[in-house]
């Protein structure tokens, strides 16, 4: 089973986002912070993070720096989770290696279709699983927020 990080100060967003990745069939870990995350990709091996830009210590764009500047932990993929009105920072983000972004509010088709594009092989056993209506990542292009 595919293991997740969820990096987001908020107890209710970390809560929210566990919650839809547990239901769709994948292991969740979390961290509230930048250096803790680093930790928690030592330790736990992720398969995939995904780090909501607006975390303290470390803000999310200061994380995915650390995150994607250390050749062990710069192979999981990350996928920013940000508010449209993080426009510069998304674009930041990405231009630092995060591999997409999910606009707030996000959904659980929003994050099925993430976790699917970015972990093909590993196959989600719960509620979002077969949805077919796919709201939003990106794949950086800001001006298309949601997809068909």
């Amino acid at each position: 089973m595919a293991k997740i990080l969820v990096i987001d100060d908020d107890s209710e967003a970390r809560r929210h986002l566990s919650r839809i990745v547990i239901s769709i069939g994948y292991e969740t870990v979390y961290s509230t912070d930048g250096l803790s995350a680093l930790e928690i990709v030592y330790d736990q091996q992720p398969d995939l993070m995904l780090l909501d830009l607006t975390t303290p210590l470390y803000d999310g764009v200061d994380t995915l720096n650390l995150l994607l500047g250390n050749s062990l932990t710069r192979p999981v993929p990350l996928v920013m989770i940000a508010a449209i009105t993080d426009r510069e920072r998304v674009l930041t983000g990405m231009g630092a290696g995060a591999v997409d972004y999910i606009e707030k509010p996000l959904t659980g088709d929003d994050l099925e279709f993430a976790i699917q594009r970015y972990l093909p092989s590993v196959e989600p056993v719960g509620e979002f699983s077969s949805h077919s209506s796919i709201r939003s990542t990106n794949n950086g292009n800001l001006g298309n927020a949601r997809a068909a």
